[in-house]
């Protein structure tokens, strides 16, 4: 890669899919926090966490992963796909909106 390349897109936000609605926000922890407030019965284990990209798509953890090693998104350290999912602490600190 190089270090002037430039993307069509990007990732933008952390989200998470719960019930066909999309819920976006800085990590996802939080945004459990906020889908909980409206339904107490809400888990990680009837989520799918992601992101959301600039032009508008939902990714989830596994597919964010490469995307985030391809366009270097990632602290240093976290490039090694020893995890194969994204996590919010892994990506360098303003890379979401």
């Amino acid at each position: 890669m190089s270090e002037t390349a430039t993307y069509a897109w990007t990732l933008k936000s952390a989200a998470i899919m719960y019930e066909g609605q999309l819920y976006t926000g800085s990590n996802h922890i939080l945004i459990l926090d906020e889908i909980k407030k409206e339904d107490a019965n809400a888990s990680v284990q009837n989520c799918v966490e992601g992101f959301t990209t600039t032009d508008g798509r939902f990714l989830a953890r596994n597919e964010a992963k490469p995307v985030a090693h391809e366009q270097a998104l990632l602290r240093p350290g976290r490039d090694k796909f020893v995890d194969p999912e994204l996590w919010t602490e892994y990506l360098i600190q303003g890379t979401l909106s």
